[in-house]
């Protein structure tokens, strides 16, 4: 009998045994997989937090393109009022600062950083805001040539930044 007792001793035991190794295993699997899942969670949460920082990024950029090209604009207008006022067509030449061509000049450096879809257009305005800008300025007999492409590529520009700044709503 006392042989009897072992053998259900023994078998008690190492039914506890197997009890503990499969807790400490399945114990083991769920830790593993919960730290699985909160690595998953936490690169989600990284990836979405990322995608909306460079989206407030390209929103920021694109606020600041618009505020060069609305003051390279102004400046424009100011000087063709100027000179449809009657103004000298030679009138002394403002601080690089006050240029309309130095404001166009900005918001191409802007497009240069990170705004890829209206940087052509960025430049086209620049370069079209510079030729308008000096004649202006500097011809006797003002030509509507140079300031009706401005304004061409303008409104282009105005399209490309609504189009952009609509992919940022999506």
């Amino acid at each position: 009998m006392s042989n009897e007792l072992v053998w259900v001793a023994l078998i008690s035991a190492g039914g506890a045994l197997v009890a503990a190794l499969m807790t400490q295993i399945l114990a083991t699997s769920a830790a593993a997989k919960l730290a699985d899942r909160t690595a998953q969670t936490e690169a989600l949460q990284w990836q979405r937090s990322e995608a909306k920082r460079m989206c407030e990024l390209r929103e920021a950029r694109l606020r600041e393109l618009w505020a060069h090209v609305l003051r390279a604009q102004n400046l424009i207008r100011d000087e063709l009022d100027l000179r449809t006022a009657g103004a000298s067509p030679i009138a002394p030449r403002p601080a690089e600062s006050d240029s309309a061509a130095s404001a166009a000049a900005q918001a191409y450096c802007v497009a240069l950083i990170g705004l890829h879809d209206v940087r052509p257009l960025a430049k086209d305005f620049y370069q079209a805001t510079a030729r308008a800008e000096m004649v202006i300025r500097y011809e006797k007999n003002l030509s509507a040539d140079a300031v009706t492409a401005w304004r061409d590529v303008l409104n282009q520009l105005e399209v490309a930044v609504m189009d952009a700044s609509k992919s940022l709503q999506a």
